[in-house]
């Protein structure tokens, strides 16, 4: 998570690798703005998808993939390769280098930036198969070191914390015995996490829901945006068509690489209906010093008040609202900003469109238009 301070997150040795912000310390001291990203350090990871207090991300059994997954440069890998002539097997400690590659015998270089070991392990394999070097090679690929992030400045005890995908500049602190006394009095005001939430069925994931999120991040300052699929929908009759599994895939696939979003299947591993005010209630137990901002269409903000327990929805949340298709108007008591992006696709044209064959280019992230034509989920 992203948190903004005036009294100074340094990192230093920036590089910027295939989309992923890469950088080797973090300093907390006094004089100027920055922004602290739960990006890396360097030193045998530990299970990006383990369980962790937030219970953010997605379970392991859904396939997700969370951005701390993702290999960057700096890493230092442990490649075996077995399955091939004995005097070819081997243990290759090789290294991810500044262009996001790396080196194995025989096929050169392979991109490793931006995948997962598991990726990177399919990618080598393929590799030597297409080019007809070995028939049936088998690789596996582990992190050699646990990645770290160092934390120094104006806090207690500086020293190196284990990075995760679920480490905020607020946890980092806490790790390091809290602020100073010349910071603690400030720190509460400037370390105020602005966190998006986005929920719905995404049946399909579409381009506009990308957008919509993305202009929201933008434009009010999200550190994260939280793309939630529900389970089932109070405001609509049947459950989404296409399965949890698949919904989850495309999230994971069209998102894959955007620093500021998030994924969540909390609703979902909670098979009921899907009450906006029970998800709000749950991420102010994750994060209640956190300012909670709700994505939602003009539509269902006419509506609100239909909703299950209003007023706790106007005490927990912020709400930025988009044309769907008229232009929001103020309703009293409730915080509200308008997001001055209108984007007309609709999921159920997209479904009809799938399933008469028709062309969706254009109406769906790349990635998600490739999964839509290999799995067949609407046909």
């Amino acid at each position: 998570m992203v948190a903004r301070s005036r009294f100074l997150f340094f990192w230093l040795g920036f590089q910027f690798l295939g989309g992923v912000l890469v950088a080797q310390s973090l300093n907390l001291g006094g004089g100027s703005e920055s922004a602290f990203t739960s990006t890396q350090s360097s030193e045998a990871a530990p299970d990006p998808m383990g369980g962790s207090s937030a219970g953010t991300g997605v379970s392991p059994n859904l396939g997700a993939i969370d951005i701390s997954d993702l290999l960057r440069g700096g890493d230092t890998l442990i490649i075996r390769l077995t399955g091939v002539p004995q005097a070819d097997q081997g243990i290759f400690e090789v290294k991810v280098d500044e262009s996001g590659k790396v080196s194995m015998p025989y096929i050169g270089n392979v991109t490793a930036a931006n995948l997962t070991t598991v990726q990177l392990k399919k990618a080598i394999e393929d590799n030597y198969i297409q080019q007809e070097i070995f028939t049936n090679p088998n690789v596996t690929v582990d992190l050699k070191e646990q990645r770290f992030v160092d934390v120094t400045g104006e806090v207690r005890m500086p020293q190196r914390v284990p990075y995760t995908k679920d480490l905020t500049a607020l946890g980092a602190v806490a790790a390091c015995g809290g602020f100073t006394d010349f910071d603690s009095r400030r720190s509460e005001y400037f370390l105020t996490p602005r966190i998006g939430l986005f929920g719905g069925s995404f049946d399909p994931f579409h381009l506009g829901h990308f957008l919509i999120a993305r202009a929201a991040q933008e434009k009010f300052n999200l550190d994260e945006v939280y793309f939630i699929p529900c389970s089932h929908s109070p405001l609509k009759n049947r459950r989404p068509v296409a399965g949890d599994l698949a919904r989850l895939t495309m999230l994971q696939r069209g998102l894959r690489g955007q620093v500021w979003a998030r994924l969540s299947d909390w609703e979902i591993r909670r098979k009921t209906v899907s009450y906006t005010v029970d998800t709000a209630k749950e991420w102010a137990r994750r994060f209640p010093k956190a300012v909670l901002f709700w994505i939602m269409g003009s539509d269902q903000w006419e509506v609100l008040a239909f909703w299950k327990e209003p007023q706790q929805l106007r005490r927990r949340l912020r709400f930025l609202v988009f044309p769907r298709p008229k232009k929001p108007r103020p309703r009293r008591g409730f915080w509200m900003r308008e997001i001055p992006v209108r984007i007309d696709i609709s999921a159920t044209d997209i479904r009809e469109r799938l399933r008469k064959k028709q062309s969706i280019h254009g109406m769906v992230l790349p990635e998600v238009e490739k999964a839509l034509r290999q799995k067949r989920w609407y046909r």
